[in-house]
């Protein structure tokens, strides 16, 4: 495991979501910082964005809304910092975010334009993606 590489990880869901595939990307995201920026590494987290209101509010609760991505990067840092123990990781791990949209039906979240296009070639070595087949869908719906 070389922790010089540069790593990214692109998931369909995030947190406050309690589901799959929004804490066990975001886990092993900060576990894989461990020693990471100390060899030249790195890792980023790539989450979608729900910016319709209501798409937040049937995904995460009305408890749970955000204005902006930033203020949800600060809920999922302090969740790494103080749930889950993680407080190096809180810190080191990188989020990028793409716009999404939730379909209420499938309960399913999916990208609105090309998620691969928002990934910086010369900045990642490894590209993780969690349930690459909703993350491709955005072409047909």
């Amino acid at each position: 495991s070389d922790k010089s590489k540069r790593i990214e990880i692109v998931t369909t869901a995030s947190m406050p979501w309690r589901t799959g595939t929004a804490v066990n990307p975001l886990l092993r995201a900060a576990y894989l910082t461990r020693g990471r920026k100390a060899a030249g590494g790195s890792v980023t987290l790539m989450l979608p964005w729900l910016e319709r209101k209501l798409d937040q509010e049937n995904v995460y609760g009305k408890e749970n809304t955000f204005e902006s991505p930033v203020e949800q990067e600060v809920y999922i840092r302090a969740w790494l910092r103080e749930s889950a123990n993680m407080p190096e990781a809180s810190e080191e791990l990188n989020i990028r975010w793409y716009t999404a949209w939730q379909n209420p039906v499938e309960n399913s979240i999916y990208s609105m334009g090309d998620i691969t296009a928002l990934i910086p070639a010369d900045e990642v070595d490894i590209c993780i993606l969690e349930e690459p087949e909703h993350l491709n869908w955005y072409g047909l719906l």
